[in-house]
């Protein structure tokens, strides 16, 4: 995940989603399926919606399976997005997006927010992506996208970054 740590970003509904993936789907827990919450603090606000997130983390069991990247370096962030598989992203109403299209770009199978931007310019659903809006949408696509076939998966990332 990539995006500052301001409220209209969701970053709850993320974790509330991994904590479905993980009670719906046990396999990908065993498989150590990890989110990284990669994004800039730009003040104390940020820094509390953080803290905030730590306690959900830690309230839903999460601890070693979430981790936080606060205000990495540029070379930081690209090198992650390098290692992931996934992109989450779940502001609603995003006007455009930039993140999104930076995962894609990456090669990341993105799950956005099914509003907005992402819904009508960036992220075809099941071609260059999937859209989800629910913490039980948002659960069952990152399974679906966890359990592509290799080959339907490689076509996926292909479409996502020729879009981006």
């Amino acid at each position: 995940s990539i995006g500052q740590f301001r409220l209209e970003k969701d970053h709850a509904l993320q974790v509330k989603s991994l904590a479905l993936l993980f009670e719906k789907y046990p396999q990908h827990k065993q498989e150590n399926v990890k989110l990284l919450l990669i994004g800039s603090c730009r003040n104390d606000q940020d820094q509390q919606r953080v803290e905030i997130l730590r306690k959900l983390v830690s309230e839903k069991q999460l601890v070693d399976s979430v981790t936080f990247s606060i205000n990495p370096p540029y070379k930081e962030l690209q090198e992650s997005m390098a290692r992931g598989l996934i992109g989450i992203h779940t502001m609603r109403q995003e006007h455009f997006g930039i993140g999104i299209v930076e995962m894609m770009a990456a090669g990341l199978i993105v799950v956005a927010h099914d509003s907005g931007g992402p819904r009508t310019d960036i992220v075809e659903h099941k071609v260059t992506g999937y859209l989800a809006t629910t913490a039980e949408q948002y659960a069952e696509a990152l399974h679906q996208a966890l359990t592509l076939p290799t080959q339907e998966a490689r076509i996926l990332r292909e479409q996502a970054r020729a879009s981006a």
